[in-house]
């Protein structure tokens, strides 16, 4: 790598980033990847963790908007330079520009709040088998894409379909093998690499694709995120995704990620390019 920071062992690690003397932050990349693009989940959760970095205590992630700019490289280091917009009584807002090679691949603004007393409802948990009676993507490595065996601390199980009445829905079943200390930073970042890593999936599966997507290109635009509920530690996660559209080269996502016992932890939305390959 061309910078001072050492390939992650273990996704704790992987999550982290290192302040430099200059004030910016570092953070390295999964070693010896097979890929050419750095997964946008790593980059979002390494933005987030950065952004947070200088945030007062007691003041947890509440949300998060990025914009993909340029696609990532996996050989080198990731540099995050954070911006104060506003550190009130009860909000902190960063903005967090990451960069490789001095050109900026990811913009992000992140809010933290203090928790609140208030208000509290939530939509229902839809139904899903249990995970433990479904196959592991690192089970299926002839049809799942590369990325799932470079992140082998995430397990991931899809919920078949059970007929077509649902043909713009996907659920899967994710879980943190490696435990994270309880910090709701830490846990959020962990959450927000979760919630990319298998997101435009569901616009694939709307048009009948494998999850390999080939003949197509496929990268994240934006990301938008709300954190509404605590993470726990190394729960099975339901995520319950749909597709509302896709139009003109790019595919929309939306998701809700839930606890194992139906608390609502996160909300998601993403816009995705899928572009076809030239056939010529």
């Amino acid at each position: 790598m061309s910078e001072s920071v050492g390939a992650p062992d273990g996704l704790l690690a992987l999550l982290s980033v290192e302040p430099q003397p200059d004030g910016t932050y570092l953070g390295g990349v999964v070693a010896g990847s097979q890929l050419t693009r750095l997964f946008g989940g790593l980059v979002l959760a390494q933005a987030l963790a950065a952004a947070g970095a200088s945030v007062k205590a007691g003041r947890a992630p509440h949300s998060l908007h990025a914009y993909f700019l340029r696609p990532g490289h996996t050989e080198e280091p990731v540099r995050y330079r954070v911006e104060s917009l506003r550190d009130g009584r009860a909000f902190t807002t960063h903005r967090v520009t990451a960069e490789q090679a001095g050109r900026p691949i990811l913009t992000m603004i992140a809010s933290f709040h203090v928790p609140e007393s208030g208000l509290a409802h939530q939509i229902t948990a839809p139904d899903a088998p249990d995970p433990h009676t479904l196959r592991s993507v690192h089970d299926c490595s002839d049809t799942e894409p590369v990325i799932y065996r470079e992140w082998p601390w995430i397990d991931l199980r899809r919920v078949p379909r059970t007929d077509g009445s649902e043909p713009t829905r996907a659920r899967v079943w994710c879980r943190v093998l490696e435990s994270l200390p309880d910090d709701p930073l830490v846990r959020a970042c962990a959450l927000a690499a979760i919630a990319d890593l298998s997101f435009l999936s569901v616009v694939l599966w709307t048009h009948g694709l494998g999850m390999e997507h080939d003949g197509y290109i496929l990268a994240s635009l934006d990301h938008a995120m709300w954190f509404h509920r605590p993470v726990p530690d190394q729960d099975w996660l339901l995520y319950d995704q749909q597709s509302p559209s896709s139009a003109d080269g790019r595919g929309m996502a939306t998701g809700n990620i839930y606890s194992s016992d139906g608390a609502l932890l996160a909300t998601v939305a993403q816009e995705g390019l899928l572009r076809p390959l030239s056939t010529e």
